[in-house]
């Protein structure tokens, strides 16, 4: 059976494997995860975290990070769009 508290300390130990949390303490990274607001906040808070989008310019940054937010909405909102990068470097892995 899944409970609240089950679920909160699976979440609480990966937090903490991955440095965001020691001894029920935020440590730095914990307080930019906080502050980030979507449902994709963890995978927004690691790319911050390890430079992934160090030196993109306003354009490029600002299309990565509505990768995180945007919803399509209309008729066919639930098939996704191909997507349209600004910078060849962005397309790199």
């Amino acid at each position: 059976t899944e409970t609240l508290a089950g679920q909160f300390d699976r979440v609480l130990a990966v937090l903490e494997s991955w440095g965001y949390v020691r001894d029920w303490e935020l440590l730095p990274s914990g307080r930019l995860l906080a502050r980030l607001n979507t449902e994709c906040d963890l995978v927004v808070a690691e790319a911050l975290r390890n430079g992934l989008l160090d030196g993109l310019d306003a354009a490029a940054l600002s299309t990565i990070v509505s990768c995180f937010v945007y919803q399509r909405r209309g008729p066919d909102g639930d098939e996704p769009m191909p997507p349209k990068l600004p910078q060849p470097r962005m397309t790199r892995g």
